[in-house]
């Protein structure tokens, strides 16, 4: 899966999210072996933890309310835009 189309959905300037990339097993749950050495891999997920920085600001400094704010944002950007 390539992320950058939905990195560039999200409705901001610039942003670091924290997250990991991971790939499932036929069970759904996180295989490691399935997507160590694998250059692309188009079963590949990617599970954001946090937004760290958006448009410039430290999120870490923000209060709550503006980092769930910007979190909903960035994930309802992210579903408009999931390859079907």
């Amino acid at each position: 899966m390539q992320f950058l189309p939905l990195i560039e959905a999200l409705p901001v300037r610039s942003c670091v999210v924290d997250g990991e990339a991971i790939v499932c097993g036929d069970n759904g749950l996180a295989v490691f072996d399935l997507i160590r050495g694998h250059g692309t891999n188009a079963r590949a997920i990617l599970c954001a933890f946090d937004l760290l920085e958006v448009n410039g600001e430290d999120q870490a400094r923000a209060d709550r309310e503006s980092q769930a704010q910007a979190g909903r944002a960035a994930a309802a950007a992210a579903r408009r835009h999931r390859p079907q």
